[in-house]
């Protein structure tokens, strides 16, 4: 049984995909794949705790995963687990298993969502470029297209311009110079190991939205 992505935007897509998933979970159960659970809890309805979260961050850093389960996962979090308590509980796994530092200095953010699907210029990389060329302190997080045309890094890339490769050279740009870009792979193992599976969704996922609240700074006010 094959399910094609365009079907999933039609009249009844939600409904298909869901019954998809069902036939999907029955077989993957007797396989005794890890995240058939979450996504039978999220096909019934049902929001996923805090709990549930710090066991799928472990079976997605395990790589104990199926590709197709965890495509159906990311879009079913957009779709029926996309509320303030799950995306607090999303970052907080995800952060267990990032590289962090805590600086109180004045600094900003302009992570944007990305996604927009209009091929629309790199706004928010551009900008920093612009607050750093006035004095601002900026601290950008970004990372390449996943589901839009340009990422940070891509622009940054273009212009041959190297996003730091440790979080020593990272910090040591961010205060010389007053502007750094933190490519969030690097300090997010696992925002990089879901890349490709994203890169093949071509849509925007509970992952554009958690791009800025997955600042690397834990002390970042701005």
């Amino acid at each position: 049984v094959q399910f094609h992505p365009e079907s999933y935007f039609s009249e009844y897509g939600l409904q298909l995909f869901s019954n998809f998933l069902k036939q999907d979970i029955k077989k993957s159960q007797k396989q005794e794949n890890p995240l058939s659970f979450y996504l039978q809890k999220m096909s019934e309805n049902h929001f996923l705790q805090s709990d549930d979260f710090e066991q799928i961050c472990k079976i997605i850093m395990s790589k104990d995963y199926e590709i197709l389960q965890v495509a159906a996962l990311l879009i079913l979090i957009t779709k029926k687990s996309l509320n303030e308590k799950s995306l607090s509980a999303f970052v907080r796994q995800i952060l267990r298993y990032s590289q962090t530092f805590s600086d109180e200095s004045e600094m900003i953010d302009i992570c944007g969502t990305g996604g927009d699907g209009f091929k629309s210029i790199n706004v928010s990389t551009t900008s920093a470029f612009i607050l750093a060329a006035l004095g601002v302190k900026v601290a950008k997080h970004g990372n390449r297209a996943i589901s839009s045309s340009s990422g940070s890094t891509d622009v940054l890339e273009a212009l041959n311009i190297a996003t730091p490769n440790t979080l020593e050279s990272a910090l040591k740009q961010l205060n010389n110079q007053g502007l750094s870009f933190l490519h969030a792979p690097f300090f997010h193992p696992l925002v990089g190991e879901l890349k490709e599976i994203r890169s093949r969704l071509g849509v925007r996922t509970v992952f554009n939205v958690l791009g800025p609240l997955l600042h690397p700074n834990l002390k970042l006010k701005y």
